[in-house]
């Protein structure tokens, strides 16, 4: 007799040093998952069975009943259980597919994995789609049999041991083993792409090559294996394009070094300026949106002014928010989109009094901009009088900077400057203006921050801080970002 295909693909579950969970949904590939662990756990082949998660997210009526089925189920097979409601605002698949990550990550241990029941047939209908979107290498390679992705700041690692079994075979094992799971009317329509892939433009590419389904996935092996080739290759590339100057930026923020781009081929070009624009996104950027950022990094005009939004689905991390892309002199700035919202916010020009060494200077629904200063900084500070405030552009300010003299020895000056030479002195992206931060003492500046670089003014604390400093006047800000969400 030959091995069960299903079966021998969870044998290798008993080598997890890591708590287990697994995605049940009550319907017949989860419950085949579910039951092929206990048939292991039976035959002494795996030492404790996962524990069954059941999201509720209340978009069927019909949710109820799979929730209690789930749970009966797992009563009578011994397997611990929780049931995950959820609560959604928008009522669409792809709402409902990140806030049901979210909770299955909530309910889950720190080093947990997640087992999902996603097959052979899910692969080829995954790379059809993507396909039919316009996705590149990556997004053609399908989904991974492990994959890590980072929920609200934690990390889930996703495991498919079924991806290389059928429908087909799930099926058949569902019927031998009289497997009484639930049957989502849905599944049945054409209402959305999916489905529509499923039940009707598959069983057509069947008809003129049975073996679609496993060529499709065959594809997305090869496809994998040309995309991490091609990475890397690319990255390598990639990598001369990210000077010193450009690796010092913010979280979220991406910077491209575009006199380093210049040197290579105009493909190379494209592929670099393809990486930096995709990011974690599944799909390639349009042709639109390649060709605006390639004329974006050829301009020689000097207008900084031009924005591009690109969408780009949701990413490794469940992040649905569109990127912008933009230019200052000849670097490339791609901003996750909610940060360069808030970074075009002005704030008011209140004085916030510094009373910790972190601090929050301004946030929105998605991200916060915070002071985070080392402990010696703000002992200096706090007895006198400091405060925090942005510096407006009609203020003038004692910038310092490095000279060489007449005998070749580097010297520090000043020069006092204000308004759009201020900015410009210092190379702050036109968006980021609002976010030249000073801190006073006695009402007297005494440092500045960007959201890339401090400096000092020449101030009556000028020595103390140089000192504290280790005799820099200049160097990588104090600013952070934090994701909220």
């Amino acid at each position: 007799m030959s091995a069960c295909p299903i079966l021998s693909a969870l044998t290798a579950l008993s080598d997890l040093p890591y708590p287990l969970y697994l995605a049940c949904s009550g319907g017949r590939d989860s419950l085949v998952l579910a039951y092929g662990c206990y048939l292991l756990y039976q035959r002494g082949k795996l030492e404790k069975l996962p524990t069954l998660l059941h999201v509720h997210h209340g978009m069927q009526q019909a949710n109820d009943d799979w929730a209690k089925l789930v749970g009966a189920w797992a009563d009578e097979h011994g397997f611990n259980w929780q049931i995950l409601p959820l609560t959604l605002t928008k009522k669409n698949e792809t709402t409902a597919r990140t806030a049901r990550y979210q909770a299955l990550a909530g309910a889950m241990a720190d080093d947990g994995v997640l087992l999902v029941a996603h097959h052979a047939d899910d692969q080829a209908e995954t790379v059809l789609m993507r396909l039919i979107n316009g996705a590149g290498v990556q997004g053609l390679s399908g989904m991974r049999v492990w994959q890590t992705k980072t929920i609200q700041g934690r990390k889930l690692s996703i495991h498919r041991p079924l991806l290389g079994i059928s429908r087909h075979q799930i099926s058949a094992f569902a019927h031998a083993h009289a497997l009484a799971y639930v049957d989502d009317p849905t599944n049945e329509t054409t209402d959305n792409a999916r489905n529509l892939i499923r039940n009707d433009i598959l069983p057509r590419l069947s008809a003129l090559n049975p073996k679609v389904r496993q060529n499709i996935a065959r594809t997305a092996h090869l496809m994998n294996d040309a995309h991490l080739l091609m990475n890397k290759t690319v990255f390598d590339l990639f990598k001369k394009c990210t000077s010193t100057s450009t690796n010092n930026h913010t979280p979220f923020v991406d910077c491209l070094d575009i006199q380093a781009l210049r040197t290579l081929l105009v493909f190379e070009q494209s592929a670099v300026v393809r990486f930096f624009v995709q990011g974690d996104k599944p799909l390639a950027p349009s042709y639109q949106t390649m060709s605006d950022t390639m004329a974006l990094t050829a301009r020689t005009d000097g207008d900084h002014s031009t924005k591009i939004f690109w969408q780009g689905g949701i990413d490794e991390n469940m992040d649905n928010t569109a990127i912008v892309l933009c230019r200052y002199k000849d670097t490339l700035y791609r901003h996750h989109h909610d940060l360069f919202l808030l970074l075009q916010d002005k704030m008011s020009d209140d004085k916030i009094p510094l009373t910790s060494s972190k601090m929050i200077l301004k946030k929105n629904a998605t991200f916060a901009i915070f002071l985070e200063c080392h402990d010696g900084l703000y002992e200096l500070l706090m007895d006198k009088m400091a405060y925090i405030k942005p510096i407006t552009r009609d203020e003038w300010v004692w910038v310092c900077e490095g000279y060489v003299d007449k005998d070749g020895q580097t010297q520090i000056g000043s020069t006092k400057l204000g308004g759009k030479k201020l900015y410009q002195k210092l190379s702050i992206p036109t968006w980021q203006r609002p976010n030249l931060w000073g801190i006073y003492a006695y009402d007297e500046p005494v440092l500045m921050m960007s959201m890339e670089k401090y400096w000092l003014t020449d101030s009556t604390m000028f020595g103390d801080l140089f000192a504290l400093f280790d005799g820099k006047y200049m160097g990588r800000t104090l600013l952070a970002v934090d994701k909220l969400i």
